[in-house]
């Protein structure tokens, strides 16, 4: 009996970390084609630059995120705000060298909430759109610390339950 209750609440602890880090894991935005939009609940979220495009080219995510571009095509490109004949702040870097990347992170304090097109200086067809919506990420290190203790306290409390069925039997 009491094996069975140690292999449940160990699978619950199991599932409990399995559930934070695949909700906390990088990713997001790479690899789709053109013409996707996507969403992106982690604190780093990733755009590609192939084929003169965005990839995705809009992207949703949540205030506090950074953004980072990542050119994988043989040509330079920029991340500019605002469209060829209205540039505008936030977004304004360099030439970005293939295999080379620009982040920005859309902070909540600097007001970087709403809807922000972007565009490429060199090749001023390639356009893009970030949505920045909804709450703010939580912070990992605050969750897993949650769950460890969650988990540590479940383990020691088997432990006793463990001891004090055999003292009994």
């Amino acid at each position: 009996m009491q094996d069975k209750l140690l292999l449940v609440a160990l699978s619950l602890a199991a599932v409990t970390v399995l559930f934070y880090a695949s909700a906390f894991a990088g990713g997001g935005g790479a690899g789709a084609p053109s013409s996707v939009r996507e969403s992106c609940d982690v604190e780093i979220c990733h755009i590609k630059m192939v084929n003169s495009t965005f990839t995705p080219d809009t992207l949703t995510v949540r205030p506090d995120a950074t953004v980072v571009w990542e050119n994988m095509d043989d040509v330079r490109h920029t991340i500019t705000s605002g469209s060829p004949d209205n540039i505008q702040m936030p977004l304004n870097s360099d030439l970005i060298e293939k295999g080379k990347a620009y982040e920005f992170v859309f902070s909540r304090a600097e007001q970087h909430t709403g809807k922000f097109l972007y565009f490429c200086q060199v090749h001023p067809l390639m356009r893009g759109e970030i949505i920045v919506q909804g709450e703010p990420i939580p912070e990992f290190p605050q969750i897993a610390m949650i769950v460890a203790a969650s988990v540590f306290a479940s383990m020691i409390a088997l432990m006793r339950f463990r001891k004090n069925v055999f003292r009994i039997g």
